[in-house]
């Protein structure tokens, strides 16, 4: 098992040689590092400044269709992910939670290197009865792939719909994260 000190050591490593794609991703990474050197306990929820989060950007075999939930939280479409809780392989992370979340059983990785990274605020919020405070994610994605034809049982506990976009479509919603995912359409599509 990988300590969370050389997984902590890794992820600067990986991050430090990242090529960032444009201003936003040059200063978020900025932040990333920062963040990763001064603190601890940076895989677990247990550090009230931030957490880190993985997310997928799942893409059928053409790469014309991506598949979003749209997340109770935050009330609109977003790649699917969530938080690390201990598991220092983001990778990992991102497949798993991608597979919670969509109900897709077969879903693959299509490359280990860090697709995306960014940081997002989290609004204080309630979650299982307790207030969650303000905090941010610090965040990376992966490039998935699924067949688009397979059945998806969405996890309703955090989600209320998931869905197949066309690319031109995901352009045209209105959410607040359009930024990254208009930046991430320019990577892969």
């Amino acid at each position: 098992m990988v300590s969370t000190e050389s997984a902590k050591i890794d992820l600067l490593n990986e991050l430090k040689s990242y090529e960032p794609f444009d201003n936003t991703e040059k200063i978020e990474l900025v932040r990333f590092i920062n963040f990763l050197e001064n603190n601890k306990n940076v895989y677990s929820r247990n550090n009230l400044v931030a957490h880190l989060t993985s997310s997928s950007w799942i893409v059928n075999k053409n790469k014309d269709k991506v598949f979003l939930i749209h997340h109770n939280i935050y009330n609109c479409w977003a790649p699917l992910g969530g938080h690390a809780d201990d598991d220092t392989n983001l990778s990992h992370v991102a497949m798993k939670e991608s597979q919670e979340e969509s109900g897709m059983e077969n879903i693959k990785l299509l490359d280990k290197k860090i697709l995306d990274i960014s940081v997002m605020s989290v609004p204080e919020h309630v979650k299982n009865g307790k207030i969650v405070p303000l905090h941010f994610h610090f965040d990376v994605r992966y490039l998935l792939e699924a067949d688009e034809k397979q059945e998806s049982k969405i996890a309703e506990r955090e989600v209320s719909a998931g869905k197949w976009f066309n690319v031109d479509e995901i352009k045209e919603l209105n959410i607040d994260i359009m930024p990254i995912l208009k930046r991430v359409i320019q990577k892969v599509h």
